[in-house]
């Protein structure tokens, strides 16, 4: 491999990097899914690295098993945190089915085949395919987005604020979930149980 070969690469798994990670202001607590089955949570303490009183969170790298949540602490009561955690990981499990299934089929584009194909320098024969693939994943991943958050966000231009990063970058778009369960677990709060997501 060249020297621009590698920085490639190292740019693919740096952009990703920084789509896992989120910055947690003093007032905040977030939780995360953690790697062996439920949720982790994180919050300011004496002992923590902050950087500009900001608490680095990193959500569950794995992006079939999506998860963070942030709000301010004390706003809502831990038991109610927890039983709408609950109901979150119910939903997300019907309803974000085939989201959930692009956002892996573009995560293994992006991140384990398109690294491939540079390692082997084949780019320059397989870029068009490539692309066609990345692009299609992509469009896909944005049509099951908007629909999901539609069910839970009603501001016209809140939706657009939310799904013009996933638009613009495929890589972003591996953590789509990451944001509409943000959104899905304040409208569970909302709602109660009769909150009911887009049906498939």
């Amino acid at each position: 491999m060249t020297r621009i070969d590698i920085d490639l690469i190292v740019a693919i798994y740096a952009m990703y990097g920084y789509e896992c990670v989120h910055w947690l202001k003093e007032e905040d607590i977030a939780f995360s899914r953690s790697l062996l089955g439920g949720w982790k949570e994180w919050k300011h303490t004496s002992l923590s690295f902050t950087l500009l009183r900001r608490l680095p969170c990193v959500s569950n790298p794995l992006p079939f098993v999506p998860g963070f949540v942030v709000l301010k602490q004390g706003s809502i009561s831990d038991q109610v945190i927890g039983s709408t955690l609950s109901r979150l990981d119910r939903f997300s499990a019907r309803y974000l089915r085939s989201l959930r299934v692009m956002v892996f089929a573009q995560s293994a584009t992006m991140l384990v085949l398109v690294p491939a194909i540079i390692a082997l320098q084949m780019l320059s024969f397989l870029w068009l395919p490539l692309l066609a693939l990345i692009v299609t994943f992509h469009v896909a991943i944005l049509c099951f987005f908007v629909r999901s958050l539609r069910s839970c966000e009603r501001d016209g231009r809140r939706l657009l604020t939310d799904a013009l990063p996933i638009c613009l970058n495929p890589i972003a778009a591996i953590r789509s979930t990451d944001m509409l369960l943000q959104r899905l677990f304040f409208s569970l709060l909302a709602r109660g149980a009769k909150f009911k997501c887009c049906v498939e």
